[in-house]
């Protein structure tokens, strides 16, 4: 059995470099292959890198300036980081390294059983967000999933991560956090069971560190046993420092102090360079051990050693628990004045009673790992039922219809329009989204509701398997100058619907109505597929669409259906995945769906302010380039807008996923799982591999994915430049997977009602913010001169 383990595991943070070799060496103990999965985002390796600072040019004197300060003041920060890193690669066994979590994601790693934890890798401040890595959602459905000593960091989860905990909690077959602190907020976001158990290193005894402890430390620092206190502080605390220099003081002892300065009296060294084992030998070979950290308190107790400790500001839960729960509060101090009320500076511990608990929290953590990593194949069945939901439908997974979770759909309306009844409407919720909603009061219980669902339907997860044989990828455009102008793109999407058109045929696709609210309609001319042309994000209106699609298939009609991913599977599923010759399929490349609500609420600020009627606002307008496009906005009275899309509001919030439908974050319809005959989207970055399609007038990505997909092209190809490539060009630039869940777009959704649209577009727009920065100390500048012209 193999088991992969993901953590700070290349931190050079002493405890979480332990910690994760703790972990490792205790799975590997209990019979199983393990490898750490050596995740190495720049969040977290920029913390203690060195060389981060790259030059920018070769007249970059703060390189050089950096570059001579490192080799002759911080020499030490070069020893420590070396000293790490060996460490790691002689200690750990580790996989290559991986940046970023799509990374992860293209790596395809195989694991019968993932850990995540231990460590602080659910503290968003730390990581910056919560990282999908760290709820291990880069793994297969099959593998069995655990949480280890994951910590959050606090006692408290901040609202506009609730939603975000919740979600990716049910990716886990079992859960353990490090602190009870954090249980009651854990507990109420999944209905699992939550454990507590001790951090990895308490997993091990001390005869484990004492092995790997390096005393040669001693000599080179002129050291000797029992010889001075160990000063470890993670943070600059004045109450500690005043706490140590005035026990070293009274007590005689010399101070060897972990940073970089002279803090005490009696300091005799300095060791801010030193590696995790002769981090351990200083701890093992102190007299007194006085520290803020937690795994600096936790090496002192396993070594039974004295110790004063002090809790970190930061994060004084971890220390706390641990004091309390070993009964050392004689230990603990809080400021410097209740250092001094004491009577003894003897700190005798009576390590008999502590090590009796410890041995009863490290077996009953030992058994939750043991209960956690037993190995059971997930049946098929285990695989589509999840949370405990049971049904009475074959190969069935609990949909939107059973527990109303809106990452389980996709508001494509196939359940609605398969009804027999007529039983399920489309309510909009306060984000703009519309989710189905049954009548029970007609609803006969048939289930075809549930069966059609897109959600994990077996259908497509088949289809997904097969379609591999027949993907090709193409770079092109249409040789008409005119309608390559006209299109978002290539002009990929005027074609195909001509040659439908001119066959007698319907196509379907979205455009605007007087509303300027995004809808699906189906058209029998070319006027009406010019209306359909042109990129519009939002989510489109799908009511009554695919009835009458069905009726005009019926009627041996020809039709083109053009649409989102999902709008097209739940096209497919509508009408039971039967195959008609007549039926058309063409998925556009999609980022996210947006909310059709927000843009409504922009659209009515630009009436407001402009005290005119908006009646186009194109996406991608070309003017400036395919490359650079901006956003066109039309109004009655003639009046245009042009503006940057980096710097519109709604187009930028679209582009950093701030308001996009929370199913987007779960789609299935990415890399190489199509569901269209053809997909066609931008070839973003084809520059890079063909100089002939670098004129920036648009370019076009086509896939072929089934023989009918093959025949459009074919139909079509001599109106085009085309050009085959591959899926590594495909997607270079384009998204293969889903956007990923941010707290951005819930801080969005909770201020939504309460703030002016463009002034909360405009505080999530930090390109746009930066540019109304710069253009105002611009105006000042010129006014500077200006005056000075005056006076002078």
């Amino acid at each position: 059995m193999k088991v992969g383990i993901i953590t700070f595991s290349s931190a050079h943070n002493y405890g979480a470099m332990l910690q994760t070799y703790a972990l490792q060496e205790t799975v590997k103990n209990m019979g199983f292959g393990v490898e750490i999965i050596n995740f190495r985002p720049k969040v977290i390796d920029n913390i203690y890198d060195p060389f981060r600072r790259k030059r920018r040019n070769w007249l970059d004197i703060k390189y050089y300036k950096h570059r001579i300060d490192l080799y002759t003041k911080y020499r030490f920060k070069i020893r420590k980081f070396n000293g790490f890193e060996k460490f790691l690669k002689e200690n750990l066994n580790t996989t290559k390294p991986y940046q970023t979590f799509y990374q992860l994601l293209d790596a395809n790693l195989s694991y019968d059983l993932l850990i995540a934890g231990s460590d602080q890798i659910w503290n968003q401040e730390i990581t910056q967000g919560l990282n999908p890595a760290y709820f291990l959602k880069f793994a297969d459905d099959k593998s069995k999933k655990i949480s280890y000593g994951a910590s959050i960091g606090s006692d408290t989860i901040e609202k506009f991560d609730l939603n975000i905990f919740k979600h990716y909690l049910k990716n886990f077959d079992s859960i353990s956090i490090r602190e009870s602190s954090a249980l009651n907020f854990i507990k109420k976001l999944t209905n699992k069971n939550v454990d507590i158990v001790v951090d990895p290193t308490l997993l091990q005894n001390k005869e484990f560190y004492e092995k790997i402890k390096n005393d040669n430390i001693l000599n080179e620092l002129k050291l000797k046993k029992d010889d001075y206190v160990f000063v470890f502080t993670l943070e600059h605390n004045e109450e500690i420092f005043k706490i140590a220099d005035e026990f070293s003081k009274n007590n005689g002892f010399k101070v060897v102090f972990n940073r970089p300065v002279k803090r005490f009296e009696n300091q005799v060294k300095s060791v801010p360079f030193v590696d995790p084992k002769e981090f351990l030998s200083l701890i093992y070979n102190a007299k007194y051990i006085v520290t803020n950290s937690f795994h600096g308190l936790i090496f002192s107790i396993l070594f039974n050693k004295k110790f004063i400790t002090v809790p970190n500001t930061e994060t004084p839960q971890r220390s706390e628990e641990i004091i309390n729960i070993l009964n050392l509060n004689d230990n603990l101090f809080y400021s410097f004045n209740d250092f001094k009320k004491i009577k003894s500076n003897d700190f005798n511990i009576d390590y008999d009673k502590v090590e009796e608990k410890l041995e009863i929290l490290g077996a009953k953590s030992l058994e939750f790992l043991k209960n956690s990593l037993k190995h059971e194949e997930k049946s098929k069945q285990e695989l589509l039922v999840s949370n405990g939901i049971e049904s009475t439908i074959q190969n069935y997974k609990p949909s939107y219809l059973d527990d109303n979770d809106n990452f389980k759909c996709y508001g494509c309306y196939a359940c609605k329009e398969s009804c027999p009844q007529k039983a399920i409407s489309m309510i909009e919720n306060d984000e703009g989204f519309v989710y189905p909603k049954i009548n029970n009061d007609i609803c006969n219980n048939c289930n075809i509701c549930r069966k059609i669902c897109i959600f994990k339907n077996e259908n497509l997860l088949n289809e997904f398997k097969n379609i591999t044989n027949y993907q090709r990828f193409y770079a092109a455009y249409d040789n008409d100058p005119k309608k390559r102008e006209f299109s978002s793109s290539g002009g990929l999407f005027l074609n195909l619907s001509e040659k439908i058109i001119s066959d007698g045929g319907f196509v379907s696709g979205v455009k605007y109505n007087e509303s300027l609210e995004a809808i699906h309609d189906i058209g029998g001319s070319m006027d009406k597929c010019y209306e359909f042309s042109g990129s519009k994000y939002l989510r489109s209106n799908l009511d009554n669409v695919f009835p009458k699609i069905k009726e005009l298939l019926l009627n041996d009609k020809k039709v083109l259906f053009t649409g989102v991913p999902c709008q097209v599977a739940g096209l497919k599923a509508y009408l039971n995945y039967i195959d008609y010759k007549n039926l058309f399929l063409v998925e556009i490349l999609c980022h996210s769906n947006p909310s059709p609500k927000v843009f409504k609420e922009y659209i009515n600020y630009l009436e407001t302010k402009f005290l005119d009627k908006v009646i186009d606002f194109k996406f991608k307008d070309k003017t400036k380039g395919w490359n650079s496009p901006s956003v066109l906005i039309k109004f009655k009275n003639g009046k245009v807008i042009r503006e940057s899309g980096r710097y519109n509001n709604y187009n930028r919030g679209f582009q950093i996923g701030l308001f996009p439908r929370e199913s987007c974050y779960e789609c299935e319809f990415v890399n190489k799982n199509r569901v269209g005959d053809l997909t066609i989207g931008d070839f973003w970055g084809i520059e890079k591999f063909d100089e002939t399609m670098k004129d920036d007038k648009g370019v076009s990505l086509i896939i072929t994915n089934t023989s009918k997909g093959e025949y459009l092209l074919d139909q079509i190809k001599q109106n085009l430049i085309l050009k085959e490539k591959d899926f590594k060009m495909a997607f270079e630039k384009n998204h293969k997977y889903p956007i990923v869940l941010n707290r951005r777009r819930y801080d969005f959704f909770s201020k939504f009602n309460e703030m002016p649209i463009d002034d909360l577009l405009l505080s999530f727009n930090s390109v746009k913010k930066r540019y109304l920065k710069n253009r105002k100390l611009n105006k000042l500048d010129k006014l500077k001169i200006q005056l000075k012209k005056f006076f002078l």
